[in-house]
């Protein structure tokens, strides 16, 4: 049965862009932009849509046993292996084809020593505005803007500096956009930096040109102390690595596969924490992997949780286990009316009108001509924190990722409700608490656990099993077991008592129905420093089909979705009735229930056909009638079967496209068959049928080829494809080809197969008519096998 664990699939995950900053807008300035500035870098992204959301076009991330299994696929797909991370066997490829259309090809397909494949989803920086004030020295002091520095004095962190800890020695890595080292209250704070992009080391002190987001950080973190400039950082002798992940000046996203890239380039290079300020929809594979590797290595991970305002456990990074999540608080101490609530949570920390560094040639966001910047957002709360993990550093030099992530956590400020809430987690941050902390409260030993999801005999793990951990009043946590059933890894949490939830394997995924997916629920699991829970699912199954009462013998078979090997087979008359169990003693997982007639009904013959192969419309029988905004043409470009296809006209937005035609047929009772093509953005572009003003059938979204099947009396067909107002990457078009009519044979009822499988404990009604197949199953016109493990 270990083919459950190589079939080769693809977990369709949904989630929200959702962290950054906001900034508070005002009028402009005309700076002088510095000449020390680098050219800006040739880098530029292109987004596709895929399942309603955007990912990478053309770009797929898999990771894989052996370079060999890695080529294996690329050459199944005619792709480029652009990048490879043999460190941790994750790689990015560059397919020819649109990714939905790839993968909805690869779906259930058997490929050895895959792991997993996903795309490379959107991720943001939200775009922040401004609010220039004019500032004033209000006292003397070095640090001229220390006075505005609210968030500052609220952690106490002036006080764990009279204390010797000021982060000296610890390196920060921020992950982020541009970063503008001759700012001159950064000068001397970065060390050497990683441009994924390039695949280059960045030099000590140079800047990373583009947007002020990842400077106000810096600043936040590391602002030199008592240089008579504007501010000072949390940790004011700590050091910057600069690690841009949004590049351009729309700070587009690198994709995950180069952030994986960065964060092991930045671990390994003695960055002990990476903060990070951003983040997106859908589940990583790929991310997951970086912040496990980054935990192992000793480093902590600080993310911003997000400026939703809402509870909300579907963005990436900040909601995998093991990292701090960070939300923003007020100068009250209440939580913004901002900050995104939810189980990521763990601290909050100032950042409502936070006052940072940004670019020298910022246009937009100087304070009364000079280079700093009140910004709102998660994303200036986090690097509160991250300066904060470095004065501990200092202190422990040795601590464990979730040892600091429990001296933060335990030294807050409870607010809200007493004890932790998923409003504010454990409460707003407390530099001089969380230093005085001395070392019999630490907790170095934190929770790992493995769950190994294994099939009843445990050949083979299952694949894509959702795996939660929940317990009363305190953080829950999520993770998704890849393509092969590995260990889900939940590294650096809490020791605890957790109830364990586990479903899988998802039915979208790698299989079809929801009645495939299983449930299982473990109460009660202690979880220490390493625990390994082992877990046991199996399918139940069972099916009854009943033959037609048309005269002849019929045949009933269990067949394997791969190979076609016959697991149960039985023979019985007209109106006979089978009964199958589970099939056993099978590497299999995919089947097929099928039902062959002797004599078999006769073959289905068309009257019609319209295959396009004069190159125009001129088939007389068809009469073809054209209009619309853009005319449709006939092509060669795309061609279900032979050379050419008829593929609507190049519309704008909001426009449409038409064919239509009235075939000579004599009256009568037909089905109409034909292929389409889609590549339309789904729920928003869509390819219409009509007959006789009648809407029938209707398609939008990324697919290959597919047939389609229509009852028709008569009448005309029209074919209209309507397009939107979004803007898409792609070229919105649709392919109409291989139009048949075929006459329904006068005995079409009378072979009907009927029946029911029980499968999971769910009763599923099947049929088929032989006319139009052997398989047997819930679909009338679709063939999907059954998942049985």
């Amino acid at each position: 049965m270990k083919k459950l664990i190589t079939i080769f699939s693809v977990f369709f995950i949904i989630a929200l862009v959702f962290t950054g900053c906001i900034r508070q807008t005002g009028a402009d300035t005309n700076p002088v932009p510095p000449e020390d500035l680098p050219e800006p870098y040739p880098f530029a992204v292109s987004y596709t849509a895929y399942d309603g959301y955007e990912v990478l076009a053309h770009t797929l991330l898999v990771g894989y046993d052996h370079l060999e299994s890695l080529e294996a696929l690329a050459r199944t797909l005619g792709a480029e292996i652009r990048r490879a991370l043999p460190q941790i066997n994750v790689a990015e490829l560059q397919i020819p084809n649109d990714v939905a259309v790839t993968l909805e090809k690869l779906k259930g397909k058997s490929i050895e020593g895959i792991r997993y494949i996903e795309p490379s989803y959107k991720r943001e920086l939200n775009q922040p505005t401004t609010q220039r004030s004019i500032l004033t020295q209000s006292r003397t002091t070095d640090d001229p803007f220390y006075d505005y520095l609210w968030g500052l004095k609220k952690i106490n962190a002036e006080a764990a500096w009279a204390l010797g800890y000021t982060g000296e020695g610890v390196i920060v890595a921020v992950c982020d956009d541009g970063s503008d080292a001759s700012h001159p209250d950064l000068a001397g704070q970065y060390v050497i930096g990683y441009d994924a992009v390039l695949e280059k080391e960045i030099p000590a002190g140079e800047s990373v040109p583009y947007d002020s987001h990842g400077t106000h950080v810096s600043g936040t973190i590391a602002a030199v102390r008592d240089n008579r400039e504007g501010i000072v950082g949390v940790a004011p002798d700590a050091k910057i690595m600069p690690i841009p992940i949004f590049y351009g000046p729309k700070s587009e996203y690198i994709g995950d596969l180069k952030v994986l890239e960065a964060w092991i380039w930045a671990v390994d290079h003695g960055a002990k924490i990476l903060q990070n300020s951003w983040g997106g929809e859908g589940y990583s594979h790929t991310l997951k992997r970086g912040i496990d590797y980054a935990l192992r290595e000793g480093a902590i991970v600080v993310v911003s949780t997000g400026n939703s305002h809402i509870s909300e456990n579907w963005g990436y990074p900040n909601n995998f286990p093991g990292v701090l999540g960070v939300g923003a608080s007020t100068v009250n101490d209440s939580l913004t009316d901002f900050s995104s609530r939810g189980d990521s949570v763990s601290v909050v920390a100032p950042g409502e009108r936070i006052l940072s560094t940004i670019g020298m040639d910022d246009p937009e966001t100087l304070q009364g001509g000079l280079p700093y910047a009140y910004y709102n957002g998660t994303s200036m709360a986090s690097p509160h924190v991250s300066g904060l993990a470095a004065l501990l550093y200092q202190k422990y030099p040795d601590a464990t990722p979730y040892e600091m992530r429990k001296l933060i956590e335990n030294s807050a400020v409870d607010l809200d409700v007493p004890g932790y809430d998923k409003n504010t987690g454990y409460g707003r941050i407390d530099a001089l608490a969380a230093v005085q902390q001395t070392a019999s409260t630490r907790q170095d030993l934190g929770g790992n656990l493995k769950v190994i999801v294994l099939c009843k005999d445990e050949t083979f793990g299952i694949p894509f099993c959702n795996v939660s951990l929940k317990r009363r009043g305190k953080p829950s946590y999520y993770a998704l077991s890849d393509l092969r059933g590995w260990p889900v890894n939940f590294l650096g949490i809490d020791p605890d008592t957790y109830d364990v939830y586990i479903s899988g394997p998802s039915y979208k995924a790698i299989g079809s129905r929801l009645e495939e997916q299983l449930t299982y629920t473990q109460k009660g699991v202690v979880v220490g420093e390493d625990t390994l829970l082992t877990v046991n699912l199996a399918s139940t199954f069972s099916a009854e089909i009943t033959m037609p009462e048309k005269p002849g013998q019929y045949t009933a078979k269990i067949v394997g979705k791969d190979d076609g090997d016959e697991f149960q087979k039985q023979t019985v008359g007209p109106g006979g009735t089978v009964e199958f169990t589970k099939p056993v003693e099978t590497e299999e997982a995919f089947f097929y229930i099928t039902v062959e007639a002797s004599p078999a009904p006769a073959p289905l013959v068309s009257i019609l056909t319209e295959s396009f192969e004069t190159g125009d419309f001129s088939n007389a029988d068809w009469d073809w009638s054209l209009g619309g905004d853009a005319l449709p043409i006939v092509t060669d470009e795309e061609a279900f079967d032979g050379t050419h296809s008829a593929r609507f006209g190049e519309i704008d937005n909001e426009g449409v496209s038409w064919m239509r035609a009235t075939p000579n047929i004599p009256t009568g009772s037909y089905w109409l068959k034909f292929n389409v093509k889609c590549s339309t953005e789904e729920g928003w572009s869509f390819v219409t049928v009509s007959i006789d003003g009648a809407l029938i059938y209707t398609c939008s979204g990324v697919f290959d080829w597919e047939e389609v099947t229509l009852p028709y009396s008569g009448g005309e067909i029209a074919f209209e494809y309507e397009k939107n107002e979004l803007e898409t990457e792609r070229t919105d078009t649709a392919w109409i080809d291989n139009l048949r009519i075929i006459p329904i044979p006068e005995d079409f009822d009378d072979y009907y197969v009927t029946g029911t499988v029980t499968l999971n404990g769910h009763l599923i009604p099947v049929s088929q008519n032989l006319y139009l197949g052997s398989e047997v199953d819930e679909y009338e016109w679709d063939t999907v096998p059954w998942l049985i493990f």
